[in-house]
């Protein structure tokens, strides 16, 4: 009778073990599914990554959350820095150029990797200043048989991750991950295909339009520098009606190429119009636009364009330059009279004898 009592509570201890585990269980998947049904909401790639390191980490208890993600030909970099995000933004944000570093943290099934974190497997995905994490879950990402990223959950809590019984809720969550980044990024592709110039692949006027605002108010609140360039090719119509549209569009090219290898991240290039480009130069002092504008103007006048069809020839190009400084007092309609007064400067250049620079003041 003793040992059929003893077996009973036995029974009920493992019954109430098994009770909690269920309910742990079930307020997990709660808890998985809540955060799956708003990352499957976000159009966003910026949105989704800031839910993905920040609002996921906090909901779900880590220390830490990194992404990285397969980026051979940098185009979610590129798509990024369209956005204006700073990488300093996301330092959990990581990119690697070829699959097999990814391929490496998983074995031949993909399933998610759980254990403590060795010490260089942590420098490496938790990199400093993130935090360390004594426990981890790599999740893979996977989209039509292709592994683009991981998704890295580390933890202070040493036990943490270490089993395999909640592998199916991971797998499911790197799963709904993926989608939720093809589909963000897929967003991101359309929008940029809207805001780009097909032909020269810089920004185009309705971009720069957009980012201009964006700059503008960002003066208005911090009262920081802005210089404007308006560029325009000389003699442009000489070069179509000497060698034709498909030789002008190289030139446009080559030009665009040259003018934003001279520029920063942070700076919005748009082709404005025909043979005409702008630039805007966040917290750029007028006196180093000049500076900027007048290594451009060289290295197109230094450059050599070399057609198939044609001999060698080169163009020139005329600047004209315009910006605020640092505390200036701003003028009623900073964004009208900054873009007319660098336009005025550039046709200052072009009445002077073209291929070169004029600086403008803008009126108070």
């Amino acid at each position: 009778m003793k040992d059929l009592e003893a077996e009973n509570r036995a029974l009920h201890r493992r019954l109430k073990v098994l009770m909690r585990w269920a309910e742990e269980n079930e307020e997990r998947m709660r808890r998985f599914q809540a955060q799956e049904l708003r990352l499957l909401g976000i159009n966003s790639l910026y949105e989704l990554l800031l839910m993905l390191v920040h609002e996921t980490r906090v909901k779900f208890k880590l220390e830490v959350i990194t992404l990285v993600l397969l980026d051979g030909d940098h185009e979610i970099r590129h798509l990024l820095q369209h956005l204006g995000v700073k990488p300093a933004e996301l330092p959990q944000l990581l990119f690697v150029d070829v699959a097999e570093v990814i391929e490496a943290l998983f074995n031949e099934k993909r399933e998610p990797a759980l254990s403590g974190c060795a010490p260089e497997l942590s420098a490496r995905l938790f990199p400093s200043p993130l935090r360390q994490p004594r426990s981890t879950a790599l999740l893979p990402l996977v989209r039509d048989g292709r592994i683009i990223g991981s998704i890295n959950l580390g933890s202070e809590d040493v036990d943490r991750y270490r089993g395999t019984h909640f592998t199916d809720f991971l797998a499911h969550f790197g799963a709904v991950v993926a989608v939720c980044l093809e589909n963000a990024l897929n967003h991101e592709r359309l929008k940029l295909v809207g805001l780009t110039d097909t032909l020269t692949s810089v920004a185009n006027r309705r971009y720069f339009d957009q980012r201009y605002e964006e700059e503008l108010r960002r003066v208005e609140r911090e009262h920081h520098a802005l210089a404007c360039l308006f560029l325009d090719i000389d003699h442009f119509k000489r070069v179509n009606d000497t060698y034709g549209h498909t030789v002008g569009d190289y030139v446009l090219q080559g030009v665009a190429r040259i003018i934003k290898a001279h520029l920063r991240n942070v700076d919005i290039l748009a082709r404005y119009g025909g043979e005409e480009f702008v630039a805007v130069l966040p917290g750029t002092a007028t006196e180093e636009a000049v500076i900027i504008a007048e290594r451009i103007r060289s290295a197109v006048e230094q450059e050599t364009f070399n057609h198939p069809d044609h001999d060698p020839f080169r163009v020139t190009l005329s600047i004209g330059v315009a910006g605020v400084a640092d505390g200036d007092p701003l003028p009623q309609m900073l964004g009208q009279k900054l873009i007319e007064t660098a336009d005025n400067a550039l046709y200052e250049a072009k009445d002077g004898g073209r291929n070169r620079v004029v600086r403008a003041s803008v009126a108070v």
